[in-house]
C-alpha cells in the first residue's frame, strides 16, 4: 500500500457492503426475538458440526500473551501522559480503547492515533516490562462521518483498524509486540467471519505473514453467548482469548428483550452473579474458551480514586481482589481494571488460584470441563427472567415488576445526564463519577433501565409504590442540573490553586445553560422513544460534527 487513504479506499470498497448486510440483519433478528418471545434464541442448527467436531483448535497463543492476568485500560487514549502511564502500570497489557470509552470527534481520532505511534516508537516503552498495546476499535455499527469515500462514511471500525494497522504493523513485528486487539460487539458467527475475512486482508495488503494479528474478542451481547464456538472457530486463526463485558451483555439483555413485559428488570444492584442468565454467560465462556484452547478472561473492575487521592483504599482494593479470585475460581485467566493501583489486587487474585508457577489454567490443566447435560442447562439458563421482581403490576398483565428507591432513578440519571454531557460537549467517552468509572456501556445500562421501567412499571418505594412516571423523570433531571449548577458555582468559589487531576475531574461536572437544555431533551428523546433506540451514539454523533470541516471524501477511482 502506497498510502493511508488507499488502504482505507480498497477495505471500505471490499467490506463495506456486507458490513451494511450485516447491519441489517441484526434488525430482522431483534424482530424475530420480539415474535416469538425469546423462543428462537438457540445453538445455531447450521452449525451443529462445527460444536460437535472435539478435534479443533485455535492457533497456538504466542508466549508474550500468554499471561492475561491484568490489563488495564485506558480511559483517555487522547491524552499521552495517561496511556505513558497505563504502559508502565506493571499490567500485562494496555486495552486502548476507542469503543466503549471513547468520544469519536475528529480532533481525537487524531490525537489518539498519534499517541500510539509515539508509544509504539520509543523503544523506552516497548522493553519487556512494559505492557502491550492491544487497540480496541470501534464496534461494527459505528461510522466515521469524517472520512467519506465516493460520499459515504467509511466504517468506524475500518478506520480505527486501518490507520493503527498502516502506521504501526511494522515496528510492532520487529518488536515482536503486535499488532494485538480487542474485537468488540460480535453478534453472530457471521460477523465473526467479516473480522476474520478484513484481519487476514489487512495482513495481505500490508505484507504482514498471515494469522500474525491476534485479537482478544469480547463476548459482550447474548446473541454471541449462544454462538462463542463458531465465532472462535471462525477466528480461529486470530483468536487468543474471549472475554466478558459484563454491563455490554447486561444491556443486550435487556435491549434484546426490550419488547417483552416479562422481561422486567430489577435494579442495577441486583444483577449480579445471583442471576441465572449472568452466571450461565460467565461459566459458559470459561468453559467454552478452554475447550477451544482459548484464555478466558473478566470483565473490568471499574474502581477509580476520587478527586482527592491518587490510588484505590484498601477496602476498594479487597473487593476488587476478592471479585477477581471469584472469577478465577470459575475458570477465568485475567481480567481488566481500570485505575493503575488495582493490578497488583488483580494479579494476585488470578495467581492465588492458577498459582505463581502458571501463566493460565490452560498451563495449570486446571481446566473447568463441564457435561453437556450442564452445558444445555446452562444454555437454557440464558434467556431465563430476573429474579427480584417482586410486585404484580396490575396495568401490565400482571407481570411482576421490581420495586426501587427514588435515589436508584436519580443516580441512573445523574450518571447519564453526566454522560451525555461530556461525551457530546467535552468529547469524553468516561467519566469517574462517585468513584466509579462510567463509560457508554454502564451509561446504556441505565438508559435502557429507566426506558424499560417507563414502558413496562416499575415501584417506587417512598411513593407508596406508584408506578415511575415522566413527570418524575423531568422533576428529577431539573433537579440534577440544579445541583450540577450549584456544585460549579461551589467550585468557582474555591482557592484557585488545586491539583491538576482534581480540576479535570471537577471540569466533568460543569456545562452552559444551552448544553443542560440540550441534555435533557436528549434524555427525554431516548427514554420515551416508542421503540427502544438501539445504541446512544446513533442520536449524540451529529453533536460532535463540524459540518464545515474536517469532513475527507475520497473518491474510489478503483
Amino acid at each position: 500500500m502506497k498510502n493511508i487513504n488507499e488502504f482505507l479506499k480498497v477495505l471500505h470498497l471490499e467490506f463495506e457492503g456486507k458490513r451494511q448486510e450485516l447491519l441489517k440483519e441484526r434488525i430482522l433478528i431483534q424482530s424475530n426475538i420480539t415474535q416469538s418471545h425469546g423462543k428462537c434464541l438457540k445453538k445455531p442448527i447450521e452449525t451443529f458440526e462445527i460444536r460437535n467436531d472435539s478435534t479443533w483448535k485455535i492457533r497456538e497463543i504466542p508466549k508474550i500473551l500468554q499471561d492475561r492476568s491484568v490489563d488495564i485500560v485506558c480511559l483517555d487514549v487522547t491524552n499521552y501522559e495517561t496511556m505513558v502511564e497505563c504502559v508502565e502500570s506493571g499490567s500485562n497489557g494496555v486495552q486502548v480503547d476507542f469503543d466503549d470509552g471513547y468520544s469519536p470527534s475528529h480532533s481525537n481520532n487524531l490525537k489518539a492515533q498519534s499517541n500510539i505511534s509515539k508509544i509504539v516508537n520509543d523503544n523506552r516503552l516497548n522493553q519487556t516490562n512494559k505492557a502491550l498495546l492491544l487497540i480496541r476499535p470501534r464496534s461494527m455499527n459505528l461510522d466515521e462521518i469524517n472520512h467519506c469515500i465516493d460520499g459515504v462514511p467509511i466504517s468506524g471500525t475500518i478506520f480505527d483498524l486501518a490507520v493503527f494497522l498502516f502506521n504501526n504493523a511494522a515496528k510492532l513485528l520487529v518488536m515482536n509486540r503486535g499488532p494485538f486487539l480487542y474485537i468488540p460487539k460480535i453478534e453472530n458467527y457471521r460477523e465473526a467471519q467479516w473480522w476474520d475475512s478484513l484481519l487476514k486482508r489487512c495482513e495481505q495488503l500490508l505484507s504482514i505473514a498471515p494469522f500474525t494479528i491476534k485479537a482478544i474478542v469480547l463476548i459482550e451481547n447474548i446473541l454471541a453467548s449462544f454462538e462463542m464456538e463458531e465465532i472462535i472457530y471462525y477466528l480461529r486463526d486470530h483468536c487468543i482469548a474471549l472475554n466478558t463485558g459484563r454491563w455490554d451483555y447486561i444491556f443486550s439483555y435487556i435491549k434484546k428483550f426490550s419488547q417483552l413485559p416479562n422481561y422486567n428488570i430489577p435494579s442495577k444492584s441486583m444483577l449480579s452473579f445471583n442471576q441465572e442468565f449472568l452466571l450461565s454467560y460467565y461459566n459458559l465462556l470459561s468453559n467454552i474458551s478452554h475447550k477451544r484452547g482459548c484464555l478466558a478472561t473478566g470483565g473490568m473492575a471499574p474502581h477509580y480514586p476520587n478527586s482527592t487521592t491518587t490510588t484505590l483504599s484498601d477496602k476498594e482494593l479487597l473487593s476488587i481482589f476478592n471479585g477477581k479470585r471469584d472469577e478465577a475460581k470459575m475458570g477465568f485467566d485475567g481480567a481488566l481494571i481500570a485505575h493503575k493501583s488495582a493490578v497488583s489486587a488483580c494479579r494476585n487474585a488470578f495467581k492465588e488460584v492458577i498459582g505463581n508457577d502458571n501463566t493460565n489454567h490452560l498451563s495449570s490443566n486446571g481446566l473447568f470441563k463441564f457435561s453437556p447435560i450442564q452445558c444445555d442447562q446452562y444454555f437454557s439458563n440464558l434467556i431465563k427472567t430476573c429474579n427480584g421482581l417482586t410486585l404484580e403490576n396490575k396495568f401490565n398483565n400482571n407481570y411482576p415488576i421490581a420495586s426501587v428507591s427514588i435515589q436508584d432513578i436519580k443516580s441512573y440519571l445523574t450518571v447519564l445526564y453526566i454522560y451525555i454531557g461530556n461525551w457530546i460537549f467535552k468529547e469524553k467517552g468516561a467519566s469517574s463519577i462517585n468513584g466509579v468509572i462510567e463509560d457508554l456501556a454502564t451509561s446504556e445500562i441505565n438508559r435502557v433501565l429507566l426506558w424499560k421501567w417507563l414502558k413496562f412499571g416499575v415501584a417506587i418505594k417512598e411513593d407508596n409504590n406508584k408506578l415511575l412516571n415522566i413527570s418524575t423523570i423531568l422533576f428529577n433531571l431539573n433537579d440534577i442540573e440544579k445541583s450540577l449548577k450549584l456544585q460549579q458555582q461551589q467550585q468557582q468559589q474555591q482557592q484557585q490553586q488545586q491539583q491538576q487531576q482534581q480540576q479535570q475531574q471537577q471540569d466533568d461536572f460543569k456545562f452552559t445553560n444551552n448544553q443542560h437544555e440540550t441534555i435533557k431533551r436528549l434524555i427525554i428523546q431516548f427514554l420515551t422513544s416508542n421503540q427502544l433506540i438501539d445504541f446512544m451514539p446513533t442520536l449524540l454523533y451529529p453533536y460532535l460534527l463540524n459540518l464545515n470541516k474536517d469532513i475527507i471524501i475520497l473518491k474510489s477511482n478503483l
